[in-house]
């Protein structure tokens, strides 16, 4: 992943680390080129090459509130909103769900603006996640859950350990980058 071998990477919250991981994933759908398939010219059988190697994710944190189950809610999270983009999600589950859109009209851009004139930061990411991966965001998803959340591995075995500067109190890594949600922090 870098020069230096493992890196930590630290962030605020779990988006802005969801947003890095899918950069190094690549922003493509996670379907990967069959590296035993063969193409045949006039001349001669030539080989695909293999796909590049993903890097192996650990993710800090335990229990339910933190670690995999943390990133199980941010996952349901970014679906939710996704679904109401989509205008795919019952509105009384999403009131219900997220409080601080009850009483209003459950339509995409009005909780969008919402979210932007009560300043509700914890939805601000999610919002920028749609907007930024639009119709792709499903699959995205479902990548950072396939090779991530899924194959996460112990530290020892991680090229990259994704956590928040909660998740990392008291603990030393060699590699430690911060992402920008902790400007405010420093």
């Amino acid at each position: 992943v870098n020069e230096h071998g493992k890196i930590t990477v630290l962030a605020f919250a779990n988006m802005s680390l969801f947003v890095f991981a899918i950069g190094l994933l690549g922003e493509s759908n996670g379907e990967e080129s069959d590296p035993t398939t063969t193409t045949t010219t006039t001349s001669a059988t030539v080989s695909a090459s293999k796909p590049p190697l993903l890097p192996k994710f650990a993710l800090l944190g335990k229990g339910d509130m933190s670690g995999s189950g943390r990133w199980k809610s941010t996952l349901k999270m970014i679906t939710d909103f996704y679904d109401l983009f989509n205008k795919a999600i019952n509105t009384s589950y999403f009131e219900k769900k997220y409080k601080e859109f009850k009483d209003q009209e459950i339509e995409w851009h009005k909780v969008v603006s919402t979210v932007e004139k009560r300043e509700l930061n914890k939805y601000a990411p999610v919002v920028s996640i749609i907007q930024k991966y639009k119709g792709e965001t499903h699959a995205v998803v479902e990548r950072f859950r396939c090779e991530v959340l899924e194959k996460a591995v112990d530290e020892e075995q991680a090229d990259v350990v994704l956590g928040t500067v909660h998740a990392a109190k008291g603990c030393e890594w060699d590699n430690v980058m911060l992402l920008d949600d902790c400007e405010e922090l420093l």
